[in-house]
């Protein structure tokens, strides 16, 4: 799976990103020069990018060596029927982009935290990573695949798959250890 910054992003939830997908799916990460061109999907009038558009574009960066190709970036995300997403993914396809903007606690008005930052970042790099796996939203509000539309709704979710999301995602996968991380009941 290759991971692609989208514009600058500290190494740090880069790192997050790769970690926990080896953890949760036994995926093996490639860092991917970062994507500078991005000004294509901003939008003026919503003062955001659109993350279709960016999407869009990730095609032409994804190598045809790559399984998967994840994008991460600063910036604040949209979808047109929506005033801003946590990150969009093709249900079933090989493309996902997560923002952290809107994961940032000074983004809400309270001071930084780089660890509550890193556990919301864990949680949205699955869940997109998840429709790529062709997994729906869960209706367990605590699976990582449960829909969030608000920051509460992230928080409550756990980094981690139900069991049933972690069975399917895992298949999906095809990762080497397979059995290693069913076994470890990374959800419970």
């Amino acid at each position: 799976m290759h991971v692609i910054p989208i514009g600058r992003v500290e190494p740090r939830v880069i790192e997050t990103a790769q970690r926990c997908l080896a953890d949760a799916l036994g995926c093996n990460t490639v860092l991917v020069p970062a994507m500078e061109d991005f000004e294509f999907a901003y939008d003026s009038a919503r003062e955001q990018y659109s993350a279709p558009q960016l999407l869009q574009r990730l095609a032409r960066h994804r190598l045809a060596n790559s399984w998967r190709l994840l994008a991460i970036t600063e910036l604040d995300l949209f979808i047109p029927m929506l005033s801003y997403v946590y990150g969009q993914a093709q249900l079933g396809g090989a493309l996902a982009i997560v923002s952290i903007a809107r994961l940032r606690q000074e983004f809400h008005g309270f001071p930084a935290d780089e660890g509550l930052l890193m556990v919301r970042t864990a949680k949205e790099v699955l869940h997109e990573t998840g429709h790529t796996l062709g997994l729906v939203h869960c209706r367990d509000e605590t699976c990582v695949m449960s829909l969030s539309t608000n920051i509460r709704q992230v928080d409550v979710k756990r980094p981690a798959f139900c069991v049933d999301c972690r069975v399917r995602a895992v298949d999906a996968a095809g990762g080497h250890r397979r059995q290693e991380i069913l076994e470890a009941g990374v959800s419970e």
